[in-house]
């Protein structure tokens, strides 16, 4: 057996082993760490994690695995937390701790349609003691909570936290088309996460929302992190992504 294989073996039976810790070990009182100590590591998917982009705000972070069962268990549901806080001041970080290859991360991505940041290689002054572990900080940096995402305090601390979000003076980015067709992306075929096929123009970019001219003539909303990872990032080539 190559060294490459036998290191692989031994990533899955640690992240089995990780995953086997089901309790909730959680801790929201007298915790030390602050944000500010962590290396997020390389960005697989999403938006670049950037220290400074996280100032003011609310950040969960999930240690997780493709390879870890009770990982993908939890991840719809930090799925549902990211879509339902991300416009009241949330960012959520979930950094994959299996080393697995992009591709492999990316299914998943396109499975559970993951609108957040998926990293690899994140570190910091934690212990983790089982897989899924999560970590939510406020938005002045301190840590709130650290323990299984599944444990109830891990969405109250992120809700509490979110009442502290100083709310933003800046209007939502909008971008729409000053083209005489109205149209800011000209027609194409366009995938969502499920492989699904659609045709069509695109005539503005809104507060995580595509809006898309139909063959039809019909104008119909999307939102963005439901389209295909290819066509997440086409759009970002093709306008700001702030509008995100």
């Amino acid at each position: 057996m190559s060294l490459r294989a036998s290191s692989g073996s031994l990533r899955f039976i640690l992240s089995i082993f990780l995953s086997l810790n089901l309790g909730f070990a959680d801790e929201v009182v007298a915790l030390k760490g602050n944000v500010e100590q962590w290396s997020f590591g390389e960005t697989v998917f999403g938006d670049l994690v950037r220290k400074q982009d996280l100032q003011g705000k609310v950040v969960a972070m999930e240690y997780w695995g493709v390879e870890c069962p009770n990982c993908l268990e939890s991840l719809p549901r930090l799925v549902e937390v990211d879509r339902k806080y991300r416009d009241r001041g949330l960012r959520v970080i979930a950094a994959e701790v299996c080393e697995s290859s992009k591709s492999r991360i990316g299914k998943i991505v396109d499975q559970f349609g993951v609108g957040f940041t998926v990293t690899d290689g994140m570190s910091g002054p934690v212990s983790v003691t089982g897989l899924p572990f999560a970590l939510v900080f406020d938005p002045q940096g301190k840590m709130l909570f650290k323990g299984n995402p599944k444990s109830p305090k891990f969405e109250q601390m992120i809700r509490e936290a979110l009442t502290n979000v100083k709310p933003s003076s800046v209007k939502p980015t909008e971008i729409q088309s000053d083209s005489p067709s109205g149209d800011l992306i000209a027609l194409r075929t366009w995938t969502n996460h499920e492989g699904r096929p659609l045709e069509a123009s695109v005539t503005k970019i809104a507060e995580g929302k595509v809006f898309f001219r139909l063959t039809t003539g019909k104008t119909v909303s999307y939102e963005i992190e439901k389209l295909s990872k290819q066509d997440q990032q086409f759009l970002r080539e093709q306008v700001n992504p702030s509008s995100f």
